[in-house]
């Protein structure tokens, strides 16, 4: 038996098949039939003005699942089918699954869950978040739906101590492709906002970011001598690391 209901909803289905025998022998009973029930509601011609859609926050520890909520102000009587789209914030492609595109608030409910997986890294890094928002709404009659939701990941890994060394020692630019340019370690890359890198009376010879390449032990075109240098980092949460390294040839 169906239920005759007043919500303006796409039509449903649902399967009936044969869980086991009680008597008898049947050989395969692995078949199923699908039933659809067709909406007989006739759709809103007038849409409700004070419709609003809304996205909750979300924060966990990398590895779980971000939680989002997306709610309505109020019940609708209609499917409500949402397009969705997560940009990043600090975060990239290797931070967080993605999601499925669309997302169904059911004629009757007043509110959806949507998911966004992330990855447990080993790189230790600064807490990162992402935005939820609503891109489109492909059914329904809600006309406002420009909140978003911000998603924090928070790095599970251990703190960067005073002891820790990011930088190498040294550095072998003869062109060998093994060892020739000098940079932070990889996998401190993104806590570091600039380096700058000296000689020894402190002329400034390169400024490098997480983005550039590193240093190939030249200035200007000019091929540096086998000597130590110093650097200067200033990290993305403030923090300022000096030191020296050798290059040699």
């Amino acid at each position: 038996s169906t239920v005759d209901d007043i919500l303006v909803e796409t039509n449903e289905t649902f399967s009936l098949s044969v869980e086991r025998e009680l008597s008898g022998t049947v050989v395969d009973f692995t078949r199923k039939a699908i039933g659809t029930i067709r909406d007989n509601d006739i759709p809103f011609v007038e849409r409700p003005s004070s419709q609003t859609l809304t996205i909750s926050d979300s924060t966990i520890e990398e590895g779980g699942n971000l939680e989002f909520v997306i709610s309505l102000s109020e019940v609708s009587l209609e499917d409500i089918v949402l397009k969705l789209a997560l940009t990043d914030g600090t975060t990239n492609i290797f931070d967080y699954a993605r999601i499925i595109p669309e997302i169904t608030i059911p004629a009757g409910d007043l509110e959806v869950f949507v998911e966004v997986a992330t990855i447990d890294d080993q790189e230790i890094e600064l807490d990162e978040d992402l935005v939820l928002s609503v891109q489109g709404v492909i059914l329904g009659s809600i006309t406002n739906f420009e909140d978003v939701g911000i998603g924090v990941i928070i790095d599970n890994e251990e703190e960067i101590k005073e002891d820790v060394i990011l930088f190498p020692k040294y550095f072998t630019p003869n062109g060998d492709r093994f060892n020739d340019i000098w940079h932070v370690d990889q996998i401190y890359k993104r806590l570091v906002k600039f380096i700058y890198i000296y000689n020894r009376y402190g002329k400034l010879l390169k400024q490098l970011n997480k983005e550039t390449i590193g240093w190939d032990g030249s200035y200007q075109g000019e091929i540096m001598p086998s000597n130590e240098y110093w650097f200067m980092a200033e990290l993305q949460n403030g923090k300022i690391q000096q030191g020296h390294f050798s290059l040699k040839r």
